[in-house]
């Protein structure tokens, strides 16, 4: 079910319901659960097995030994008493306490607009995106920003005091996508340029931890990285290994690094009606991205980037799917 859910989920479809005749009591429901699905079933095996005993058609050992390798059999076994799935849990019981004073924060944005949702404002017109801001500032907790694109560093100067005013008038994190991949040294001396104006950049972990030593040389209190894990171009390198290493990475430095951009938790490329564009980036849907990946942050571009007459309508969309996703998630 799960495997036919993804195919259809990967079309743009929404899977929220599945129907099965025997529901074999293996964990199914569980994994289904997790993955925002609700299973319903003409029968269970627990009944099947109490009606062939009362028929007599089975004898009470094989009924107890239907029994017994079912339960040694779990596909998708419950939690040890004591542990939660911390995709289940709300973002409050997850962040509000973090020590990472960034997480913190960015937790109570999204309890407080009830959104999700990061913009990515890969515009090259400066006017545009503080207009673009303007009209979706209300609804997004972060803004991802390519302040490299812009090379007159006057204009740049002033650009970047405008989104700072609007990242305080309307409460949200503005997170460049800068992407560092260098040694400690030379990742300062590039961090510096954005440091007192972003919240959140991206790294690599490919050049190990010196790069996130270097970064957090010089970063202010309240600023974080996200490493890369994962990316969303048809055929890139980031293997599931190198996720992995990422994610260690991470671990190994909670009081800086906010987390991973990935195919799953931080989720980029979000998009509801396309699949693949001409450049070969692969979109998902909010609802594959926040109940089938388990992300916690959506990155939409495109989508309320493409129709400049519609900057609000569109937040306001990806803003309410999102959140109405993540709800389902948690069984709110």
């Amino acid at each position: 079910v799960l495997e036919t859910a993804k195919v259809l989920r990967d079309h743009g479809l929404i899977v929220e319901d599945a129907v099965v005749v025997l529901n074999r009591g293996q964990g199914g429901e569980q994994a289904l659960k997790a993955n925002g699905i609700r299973l319903h079933s003409l029968c269970h095996i627990s009944y099947l097995l109490d009606v062939l005993l009362s028929s007599s058609k089975i004898s009470k050992e094989i009924k107890g030994e239907v029994e017994t390798f079912v339960k040694k059999n779990q596909v998708y076994p419950p939690l040890h008493a004591g542990t939660t799935d911390s995709c289940l849990m709300s973002y409050e019981s997850r962040f509000a306490e973090s020590a990472n004073p960034n997480l913190k924060n960015l937790c109570r944005i999204m309890m407080s607009k009830r959104s999700n949702l990061c913009l990515a404002a890969d515009l090259k017109d400066t006017d545009e995106i503080i207009r673009l801001v303007q009209a979706a500032g209300p609804h997004i907790v972060c803004l991802k920003t390519h302040l490299d694109f812009f090379s007159d560093e006057k204009d740049r100067s002033r650009f970047i005091e405008r989104l700072r005013d609007l990242s305080q008038k309307y409460d949200f994190l503005i997170f460049e996508d800068r992407k560092y991949a260098d040694i400690g040294a030379t990742v300062v001396k590039q961090y510096e340029r954005v440091v007192n104006i972003a919240d959140i950049v991206t790294l690599h972990g490919l050049p190990g931890p010196g790069v996130i030593t270097g970064l957090k040389s010089i970063a202010k209190e309240s600023s974080s990285g996200l490493i890369v894990a994962e990316m969303s171009s048809e055929g890139n390198l980031a293997s599931k290994e190198y996720a992995k290493e990422c994610a260690k990475m991470a671990e190994d430095h909670l009081d800086f690094v906010l987390g991973l951009v990935s195919q799953s938790r931080l989720t980029n490329k979000i998009h509801i009606s396309s699949k693949n564009d001409e450049l070969s980036q692969k979109y998902v849907s909010p609802e594959e991205a926040v109940l089938h990946r388990k992300a916690d942050v959506i990155i939409v571009g495109r989508g309320i980037t493409s129709d400049s007459d519609r900057y609000v309508e569109s937040a306001v969309l990806y803003k309410e799917r999102g959140w109405k996703a993540y709800e389902r998630r948690i069984g709110k």
